[in-house]
């Protein structure tokens, strides 16, 4: 099996996201990833879809994503033409007794601190899939 990435443009409306979701779940088939976003024209979204499949079995569920009144376009995108970034956000207590700790951590781990309040702490860590299985 190998890992392929699905860029569906699909009308903004709602129901759409299920309608998908279902596909795949009738067909026995696991959604690794999926993220879905507006485009720049409001009555569009672009859904983001990551599978591990077979070349047939990709073939059929583009076949059948397309049948399906919602979408308007798929694409496949592949590993030459698309970067693909994993991001961690971790939310931890502001303390004292492991604010050292905490420092030493996100420094070794390259973590940026993104917000601060009075009990807690966010940072963030973005690295490409890769370097994270590694």
């Amino acid at each position: 099996m190998a890992i392929h990435t699905l860029a569906v443009l699909v009308e903004n409306s709602p129901g759409v996201l299920a309608r998908v979701a279902s596909l795949f779940s009738r067909r026995g088939y696991n959604i690794d990833s999926l993220a879905v976003g507006p485009t720049e024209n409001p009555k569009v979204s672009r859904m983001t879809i990551v599978l591990n499949l077979e070349g047939h079995a990709l073939d059929q569920v583009s076949a059948q994503l397309f049948k399906l009144v919602n979408v308007i376009g798929i694409s496949e995108m592949k590993d030459v033409d698309s970067l693909k970034r994993e991001i961690l956000l971790v939310k931890v207590a502001n303390k004292a007794a492991t604010k050292e700790m905490q420092k030493n951590i996100m420094y070794l781990s390259q973590m940026k601190l993104t917000q601060r309040f009075l009990s807690r702490r966010l940072a963030l860590l973005l690295q490409s899939r890769l370097y994270l299985l590694s």
